[in-house]
Order: structure tokens, then sequence, then C-alpha cells
């Protein structure tokens, strides 16, 4: 069927083999209508004269280009430094997360964005047309209200490639939090139970602690050149750092669980809170000046399965200004975790972390927006039962949600009551202006986590199309014209790529190798054909490159314009001068 049809072929080639589904089976692409509208409109395999144009509705799938996208390693990278073959977090179909690839990225200039904010995480700014996950689906930016509820993961699985233990996280998360790093190594706090460990960590390492003043202290080497903590913490990039400018190292996060959940008790130990109302915990916070250290907080948290959210303020230190942030969990379910998961040294806080009340499960994490479930809370034959009749107007618990599952059978129901979503609502919605945007390409699942939020991703259908015609005639001469030149390089790399390693393109279509002896370029490639055709069976050109003296059996024009280039009548009047003369 893949051989015929283009859209099971897309279906069955492209693939994540690392991404499964709850079956263990390779997640496939799952074209949007408006993909596989536009493969049923593209003319017939092997029918040549035709000029096939593909464009945005509006404007690009974009992100302003310093989103932070979420890595397989527990990282994070500004999208405009994301590259082909790096591994993201993404969600499956069962709303489980996993780890994809990134097969292309696009640098997709300077355009009008719009700026989506939920209270606690920071805001997403992208393209009016870039898909974020809703309630009610994938759903466009620009299409987005206040009060929709939009998708953010927790409790998402990392590939740990650090072995650090947990005394280095716990002596590092000490000195991000009390530490004084900008000259000496120096360490301030009151809590005798916190000081003894922190001069058992010290010592694994060699290292002395002298008294400063009343209550700090001053790591030493003890007369040793080598591995000072000076030296030690240039090694995570630490040394020298204000504390307006501490962060978790990388390494921490490309660790295990338990030694990112050290590195946060520590920091805790330093500088959290636990609010007690009549001996139950109501809120516990993490404090800091950071901004950098307060989103990998949040991050870290999120990992490991603790919904919390940002608050700014501001603090009034030495007579100046200063902004401040608060990373604060707020129920009873979350604190459940934290106490479990979160290893605590301080008595006082450790004592109140004990007390929460079950009771209270009014939180994000707890709770799922009623939409989701659609008609069945009308039905009285499901929602009778088991005193599923009290469902609240907006929210549904997860416990309800999941007998609701068991009783209609609905295994999207089922799925979503386990999943590892927190539901933020949409708080505001307005005009961001022009920016730099960037977008990658996700094999198999197709989106990613982009300061904390799902959103989708762009998919090559001139990539997919060119292979499937190649595959059926290889004896086609086909052009693909994009905006520019460097986009065109990487629309090569990437059927390059899938032709040398996309085991199922093998399999649909085992002919459709490199011509023997060719040399295939940065913009050209030569499949094996029966004919001896001067021009390469594949060319990737920018639109104003020239293109005289080449011959085509199809083109495909690939966004050979961007928004701001359509609207300039001087910009398009000169696209259509090239598209007539030239190609």
């Amino acid at each position: 069927e893949a051989r015929t049809d283009v859209n099971k072929f897309a279906e069955f080639c492209f693939t994540d083999d690392v991404a499964k589904d709850s079956n263990g089976n390779p997640v496939p692409l799952k074209q949007s209508w408006v993909h596989r509208e536009i493969q049923g409109v593209i003319p017939p395999n092997g029918t040549p004269g035709h000029t096939v144009i593909l464009v945005a509705r509006l404007s690009g799938k974009c992100e302003k280009e310093d989103a932070e996208v979420l890595m397989s390693d527990g990282t994070t990278k500004q999208i405009k430094d994301v590259k082909v073959g790096d591994r993201v977090v993404s969600v499956l179909d069962n709303f489980q997360t996993t780890n994809s690839v990134v097969t292309n990225v696009f640098n997709t200039g300077i355009q009008q964005c719009i700026r989506i904010s939920s209270k606690g995480i920071p805001d997403n700014i992208c393209t009016p047309e870039h898909n974020i996950f809703t309630t009610t689906g994938w759903k466009k930016a620009g299409d987005i209200v206040i009060g929709d509820h939009i998708a953010s993961p927790i409790g998402y699985r990392i590939e740990d490639s650090e072995d650090m233990s947990c005394e280095e996280a716990a002596l590092l998360g000490y000195l991000v939090g009390d530490g004084g790093i900008t000259h000496r190594t120096k360490f301030t706090n009151a809590d005798d139970n916190i000081i003894s460990r922190f001069k058992d960590l010290c010592a694994m390492f060699g290292w002395g602690v002298s008294n400063n003043g009343k209550f700090g202290y001053v790591v030493t080497n003890n007369f040793i050149r080598t591995n000072t903590p000076q030296q030690w913490l240039e090694s995570y990039g630490l040394f020298g750092k204000g504390s307006h400018e501490k962060f978790i190292p990388d390494k921490v996060k490309m660790s295990g669980d338990d030694v990112l959940a050290s590195f946060i008790g520590a920091l805790f130990d330093c500088d959290g809170y636990a609010n007690n109302k009549n001996s139950i915990c109501t809120c516990l916070e993490i404090s800091t000046v950071s901004t950098i250290l307060a989103k990998d907080i949040q991050s870290s948290l999120g990992r490991l399965g603790i919904s919390c959210k940002i608050y700014q303020r501001k603090t009034k230190y030495n007579g100046k200004i200063f902004d401040s942030f608060r990373v604060a969990v707020n129920s009873a379910e979350e604190f459940k975790i934290f106490h479990e998961k979160i290893p605590v040294y301080s008595v006082g806080k450790k004592e109140m972390l004990k007390f929460h009340d079950d009771r209270n499960i009014d939180s994000e994490q707890c709770r799922v927006p009623i939409e989701f479930i659609g008609d069945i809370k009308n039905n009285k034959n499901v929602c009778s039962r088991k005193n599923l009749t009290t469902l609240c107007k907006k929210y549904i618990t997860r416990d309800k949600l999941s007998r609701i599952g068991e009783i209609s059978g609905d295994n999207r129901i089922k799925s979503l009551a386990a999943a590892n979503i927190v539901w933020r609502k949409v708080s505001d919605v307005s005009a961001f202006g022009e920016c730099q945007t960037h977008d990658i390409e996700v094999s198999g699942t197709h989106n990613y986590i982009a300061n904390g939020v799902i959103v989708h991703n762009s998919v090559q259908t001139a990539i997919i199309r060119t292979l499937f015609e190649l595959g059926n005639d290889p004896d086609l001469r086909i052009k693909i014209v994009t905006a520019k030149d460097d986009l065109a390089m990487k629309t090569v790399i990437a059927l390059k790529d899938h032709i040398e390693t996309n085991e199922r393109l093998k399999l649909v279509f085992p002919n459709l190798v490199p011509q023997t002896g060719s040399m295939w370029s940065s913009h050209s490639i030569t499949v094996n054909r029966k004919t001896k055709a001067r021009d390469a069976s594949v060319e990737a050109f920018g639109v104003t490159s020239s293109a005289t003296g080449t011959r085509a059996d199809v083109i495909i024009f690939d966004d050979i314009v961007d928004e701001k280039g359509s609207i300039e009548p001087k910009t398009r009047e000169n696209t259509k001068q090239i598209y007539r003369e030239v190609w």
C-alpha cells in the first residue's frame, strides 16, 4: 500500500523507531487533514509537466528564537541552537512522554508573533499559525482565548547520561542556595544539622571548613592544589556567579532522578519555606533572585512529577529594589510527592512536610478540564453510576475520570486519567510584535516541549512527496525551490539522510539508492535510474538562484515567501517576476 498511496507511504516510512505506543509499536506519522488534502491535489506519481506550490495559509508555524526546548537528557536548549540529530522530549497519542529525534531545523525569519500567558509558567511566544495542544486537541495559537487550557507535561522520562553522586549534587545545591561563590567559596547558614552535613560533604572531597563570622563558613582545600573548591565550581560554570546568575548545572539535570532530588533537597534546606496552618502544610516554596534558577527549579520539579508555579515579586535589599521569584507548590498531592522524593535535612522543614491534608486535591495535577469527556458528561447511564453525578462544572478529578473511562470503555479517557500532564489555564493572549523565529521537525510524534508547553512541529510535505515520486519513477527530474539557498541545502541533506538511513523507506523502495559513481552535492542528488539525463534527480535552489539550462518534470515551490514578503508589494512583485521568467 505504501508504494501506491502517498499517505500510507508517509505513515509507514516516517516513524520514530525509538518512540513506542502502548503496544510497543513504532509511532507513525499522522498527517493532518490539511496534509492529506495537499497530497490529494498533487498529480499522480510519475505525471510530468506539473508545478506544485506549497505555502502556509498565513505564516510559518514557529517559536520565538529563545524558546526553551526540553531535550531528552533533561537539559534545555534555545530553539535556535537545536540541531538535526538532537533528541527531544515529546508526547505520544496516549499522553505519555517519549524521546524523539530532530530531523530538520528551520530558520523561519522575522515574523509577527503573539504571546500566550498562563499563570506560573513562562510565556509562549509564537506565530499565530503555530499549533499548541489543548483540551480540544491541536489548536492554532491565534485561535486560543483566555480560559482555554494548554498541556504541560510533568513526570517525564529522560535518557540520563551522567553518573554524578547524590552527595556531590547535594553539595552543589547547598552552594547554589546559601553559598558565596564569586571570589572565595563561602557558606552561610544557622541550622546545625545542615552545617554538619555540609562539613561532611566537603570532607568527602578532602576540603576543610573554617568559621567566618557568626553564621559564616569558608571552604578550604587543605593545601591541596588540585581539585580545589574553585576548580570544582569552575568545572560546572558556577564560580564567579552572583545570586542573580546562579543555575542548576547541566550535569545535575542529565543525571538520575535521585541525583536531581538531592540537589533540590539541599536547595530547599537553604532557600525553602514550608507554611503551616493548624498543623497542616498549606504551601511550600523555594525563593531565588535568579530568573534562570527559578525556571530550572520548576522544570526539575516537573520532571520529578511535582507541579509548581513561579511567582514574581519585588524585594528590597540594602536600599535597592530587586526582582525575586518564588517557585511554589500549593496542593497536598504535590506536598506528598515532594516529601517522598526530596531528601530534606532541615528538621523543622522536614517535620512540616509530614503533615498535609489528603482531602485537599484541588490542584492542576489532580484535575482535568471537563470538556475532555465531551458528551459522556450528559450520559446518565455512565454518570449516574458510582456517584459520578456530582461532576463539577469545570473540572473532574483523575480518580473520577478513570472510573468514567472504565464504565464507558473509552480508552482515550483511560489514558488521559493516567497521563502525566498538567492543564494550564490561559490567563492572557496578546500581540507581541515582530521577532526572529525558528522551528524544528521531530520524527514520529511530530511535537516537542517549548517553554513547558506541548507544541506541534513543522512537517516537510515536500520531502515526503519527493521520496514517494522518486521511488515510483527514479527517472524523474525534480526541482525544489525554497525561500533561501540555505533552506534548499537543508532540504537536500534531509533527503540524503532518508535515502541512506531510513530502513522503512528501503523496504518500500529498495531500488531507491544513490547512482553508482555519481557525486552528491549540497544542492543535488542523483539516484540509480535507467536514463542518462544530464540533470540530477533532485536539485534544490533558493528562489532567486539561477536555474538556466536545467530541465524538470516536477517543480515544488516550498514556502518561497514569508508573511512579510507577501505583504510588501515590491517583494511580492519581484517574486512573481522571478517565477515567470526563471522558473
